[in-house]
């Protein structure tokens, strides 16, 4: 057995729910844009939510959400990781998407404490890992976990008008697979403990013969 399999993490629980969006989006709040896609999605399955935005070039746009969804249970000093596979499938360059989790002091997400982003994804094309990590806050008690999305061409932030034409045409997003679960810590499997203690109760063993052979001798 290696040192890697006997101290391996232990399983994770995602708490959210329906995370793949294999066949609609049951359990989350979408954007009046966002609708459900059974055509294309992540590493998990065949569906995915799509933010589907058109841009006529005429008026200003601002960063929308895709879609979000309360997490109750929340343990604050608790280390959560979260994040999503993200498709800017049709983008400008400089635009990015983002899972943001919104730290709550009330249970069902009705007080807001304060904010935390994923790595956000900006590569256009292809579904692309955007993770993080936090520790929950002080008073938390629950978590409201949100996919937004930076349509500016230099990144996140609103289009004003005058600036859309560059833009101009539908602004898709795929998202798929998003997880938010506290951090696991590395745990030692059964056999390697049944091994530690045979070990130590070996090493006593032998402490107790070597203090008996010092006994006889004098």
């Amino acid at each position: 057995m290696c040192i890697a399999a006997a101290f391996a993490p232990a399983a994770a629980q995602n708490l959210v729910s329906n995370p793949d969006f294999d066949t609609d989006l049951t359990d989350w709040v979408p954007a009046g844009a966002t609708i459900y896609d059974g055509s294309q999605g992540g590493s998990s399955g065949p569906g995915s939510a799509l933010w589907r935005l058109p841009v006529d070039g005429e008026t200003a746009v601002e960063d929308l959400l895709i879609v979000g969804q309360c997490v109750d249970g929340v343990v604050a000093g608790t280390t959560y990781q979260f994040g999503a596979e993200i498709n800017l499938d049709i983008a400008p360059e400089g635009s990015s998407a983002v899972v943001v989790v919104n730290w709550q002091d009330d249970p069902g997400c009705s007080g807001m404490l304060s904010l935390d982003a994923a790595q956000p994804v900006t590569t256009t094309g292809s579904f692309i890992s955007g993770t993080g990590s936090a520790v929950a806050p002080a008073g938390a008690e629950s978590a409201e976990i949100i996919v937004i999305s930076g349509i500016a061409p230099v990144g996140p932030g609103p289009i004003t008008e005058g600036d859309v034409s560059i833009v101009e045409g539908d602004y898709l997003v795929n998202v798929d697979d998003v997880f938010f679960e506290p951090q696991t810590v590395p745990t030692m499997g059964s056999a390697w403990i049944l091994a530690l203690l045979a070990l130590l109760l070996g090493l006593g063993a032998l402490a107790v013969g070597r203090m008996r052979v010092r006994m006889l001798d004098s």
